[in-house]
C-alpha cells in the first residue's frame, strides 16, 4: 500500500474489519498515509461487485451498514490476510 500511495493517482485499501492482524508497524503506517491523504482507508467494508467491459472501470463497496459505494478504478489487487493458529506452539 505504501509503494502504491508514492506512484498512484489514487489509491484506496478496503478492510472488512476495523482492525489489522498484521505487524503493528504496518497498520500504523497505514493509518499514517490515511490520515495525511496518501491513501483512502475504507473500514469495516467489503468489496461486492466488479464492473467493467473488458476492462475494469468501478469496483462496488458496501459498508457495514449495507449502503454501497462506487469507486472509480483501474486495477484491483486482492489481498488476503492470514492469522495463523499455533494453538500450543504459541
Amino acid at each position: 500500500t505504501a509503494y502504491l500511495a508514492e506512484i498512484a493517482k489514487s489509491t484506496t485499501l478496503i478492510h472488512r474489519s476495523d482492525t489489522f492482524r498484521g505487524a503493528p508497524d504496518s497498520a500504523e503506517k497505514v493509518f499514517e498515509l490515511a490520515q495525511n491523504g496518501k491513501i483512502n482507508l475504507l473500514l469495516q467494508s467489503n468489496v461486492v461487485s466488479l464492473n467493467g467491459n473488458g476492462h475494469l472501470k468501478e469496483v462496488i463497496v458496501a459498508g457495514k451498514d449495507k449502503n454501497t459505494t462506487t469507486i472509480a478504478s483501474d486495477f484491483f489487487i486482492p489481498l488476503f490476510g492470514l492469522s495463523p493458529k499455533l494453538g500450543p506452539i504459541a
